[in-house]
């Protein structure tokens, strides 16, 4: 029997000695010990003291663990101490900005148009939806084709993070998530209300975070031997489809089917692209035009409530989809199942 006396102590248990196999719990009463387990007490800071009962019959012994035993606490992985700047630029056709380094991070997301950069002398281009992070001391310029205009999100800041190769020198394809994540952003700064600073700093870790997780799960992947490979691609795939068939009648798109496995919306087309043979809006037009059919075939819905209701932006849409994939009108469709 284990009691806590004075101060906190966290309770250690397992079978076995290897304190990978340890479960740990909060030591706040009495607790009495299975025979044949291995246990310890962790103070949660400074000391503590505990009270231990025991039947003499039993064998005590005191060993060794093979490593130290650190009490479970979440630790921050990195750190974004401040933000210098934050701001939406909107501009011309052909703008050019010629280029600068820093010590601080700056990461820029495109909302509008296509956007050219150079770090370090290699060419990028980021389309709509797209990111990218220039990390302290590389140097870069932007700049837009002559016939294209830009508007894109630029944030500054200051960042301790040590995987910094996972998200220097790369394109980031973005998701409904972090679109989302961005706008909140751009709002709390509109808002400037109580703790806005520090809920942006929240939000830009967030986004960071959603990116490299991103990342590291195609590359997990891709680690794999080709069985487990294929077995996760599978698994992946089949996550999207049941996504797809329950939520046919919603407005999908890529990027929220992805966010919701989640991965890229680029992995996933490709993934998707690879095992069906079809890309993925190929794949879902194809089930709502189905769905169309049996839909006129077996239902008194009206064409217009079938557009509706396979999330169709109009009937004339509808229509237009039906005719050039059946080559037949719905209306002549349901007309002739009729007779």
């Amino acid at each position: 029997m284990i009691d806590i006396v004075q101060g906190i102590g966290l309770l250690c248990i397992s079978s076995t000695v290897e304190t990978s196999e340890i479960q740990v719990f909060l030591l706040d009463k009495p607790i009495s010990i299975n025979p044949g387990l291995f246990f310890n007490v962790v103070p949660l800071y400074g000391t503590c003291t505990i009270s231990v009962a025991h039947l003499g019959k039993y064998d005590k012994k005191k060993l060794t663990l093979p490593n130290e035993l650190v009490p479970s606490v979440i630790n921050p992985k990195f750190s974004i101490e401040k933000i210098h700047t934050l701001f939406y630029q909107e501009k011309e056709r052909g703008f050019h900005f010629k280029g600068e380094k820093h010590h601080f991070w700056e990461l820029t997301y495109v909302d509008r148009g296509m956007l050219k950069t150079t770090i370090e002398g290699e060419v990028y281009s980021l389309a709509q939806g797209d990111f990218i992070l220039y990390a302290p001391n590389q140097y870069h310029n932007q700049w837009a084709d002559d016939n294209v205009s830009v508007c894109f999100v630029t944030i500054t800041f200051d960042m301790e993070f040590k995987d910094s190769h996972f998200l220097a020198n790369r394109v980031f394809h973005g998701n409904v998530e972090t679109k989302n994540l961005l706008h909140e952003i751009l709002q709390e700064k509109n808002r400037n209300t109580y703790y806005s600073d520090d809920l942006i700093i929240c939000y830009v870790k967030e986004l960071i975070i959603k990116l490299v997780r991103d990342l590291r799960l195609e590359s997990t992947i891709h680690k794999l031997s080709t069985d487990m490979q294929s077995n996760v691609e599978n698994v992946i795939v089949s996550q999207a489809l049941d996504f797809i068939h329950e939520n046919i009648h919603l407005k999908l798109t890529v990027s929220n089917i992805a966010s919701t496995i989640p991965i890229s919306s680029s992995y996933l087309s490709t993934l998707f692209k690879k095992n069906t043979g079809h890309t993925l809006m190929e794949y879902i037009n194809q089930l709502r035009l189905n769905k169309s059919k049996e839909y006129l075939r077996t239902s008194s819905y009206t064409i217009t409530e079938i557009a509706d209701l396979l999330g169709y932006s109009s009937v004339h849409y509808f229509s237009k989809q039906f005719k050039d994939y059946y080559g037949i009108s719905p209306t002549v469709y349901a007309r002739s199942i009729q007779q």
